[in-house]
């Protein structure tokens, strides 16, 4: 009788304490950027790739082949991020300016922080990028495509 009492009574306790926490997994914004010829298709660079992050001993991306995209990491409270695209024999120095927006999901949550890009500039000495531009402003969580490269011919 006594333990009856006591399943019944602590049963709310016990349904209290399970509520839905809907956390990201993944609190590590990235940047989406794919890669196109001087057309618009999409092109998967036939070079070996690495990705660092400028003024760290960060590697972003080690040896990447055959790839038409890559996701990036950016920094959490830097004004701009400037990072090396090394490919076989020539490297194309990217800075990108942005406004870091901290978001707030709920106590139980860590912050994750979204970014706004504000522009960006390149320096390509063999000229082998047409252009890089801007396609998605806002970086967060949505996997979507925030940069092209069009690669010249």
């Amino acid at each position: 009788m006594l333990l009856s009492l006591f399943a019944v009574l602590s049963l709310p306790l016990f349904l209290s304490s399970c509520d839905g926490i809907d956390c990201t997994i993944n609190n590590v914004v990235t940047l989406h950027v794919g890669f196109y010829s001087s057309e618009g298709t999409e092109l998967a660079y036939a070079d070996t790739l690495t990705i660092t992050a400028a003024g760290t001993d960060s590697v972003l991306l080690n040896r990447g082949v055959r790839k038409s995209a890559v996701e990036l990491p950016m920094s959490f409270d830097a004004k701009a991020d400037t990072l090396s695209f090394s490919f076989d024999g020539y490297v194309i120095t990217l800075r990108v300016a942005k406004t870091n927006k901290p978001h707030f999901e709920s106590p139980d949550c860590p912050i994750v922080v979204y970014h706004e890009l504000e522009g960006l500039d390149f320096d390509d000495p063999l000229g082998q990028v047409d252009s890089i531009v801007i396609v998605r402003k806002s970086v967060n969580n949505e996997p979507l495509e925030n940069m092209r490269f069009y690669f010249a011919d």
